[in-house]
């Protein structure tokens, strides 16, 4: 048992230091970062409808200064997404903590970076070749 064991070992980790090129990112995809602002219900959900004009207004400003890609509520549950225009977290989590929803308690927000590519021949959103700015 010994002596198959060690040949299979060399096997495999002569694999490891083959020279191959890497496979991510895969070529002809168009690849970025940016952040992903998810929004969740906060201690002050039941003033919701008080404060959404104040935030639709605040969060259309974002999408129209480029701040923002997309923003959106998810079909289940009372929670929503923003995608930021950015791979710096300080930067998106100021954009996104200065939302009405959020400085008034109705969402809490909570953030990830996320690196994205698109499918070879599939138009990538503007947002890939511009984040990072």
């Amino acid at each position: 048992m010994k002596s198959m064991f060690v040949p299979c070992l060399l096997v495999l980790g002569a694999g490891l230091f083959a020279s191959e090129e890497p496979t991510w990112p895969p070529k002809g995809t168009e690849c970025g970062e940016s952040v992903l602002a998810f929004y969740d219900e906060g201690p002050n959900f039941a003033n919701v409808m008080q404060v959404y004009p104040e935030h639709a207004k605040y969060v259309a400003e974002l999408l129209k200064q480029g701040k923002a890609a997309a923003a959106g509520r998810m079909k289940e549950g009372n929670k929503a997404l923003i995608i930021v225009r950015t791979k710096d977290m300080a930067e998106a989590q100021a954009w996104v903590n200065q939302d009405p929803f959020v400085q008034k308690g109705v969402v809490k927000a909570s953030f990830m970076a996320w690196g994205h590519c698109w499918a070879p021949g599939t138009p990538a959103p503007d947002f890939v070749a511009s984040a990072g700015k």
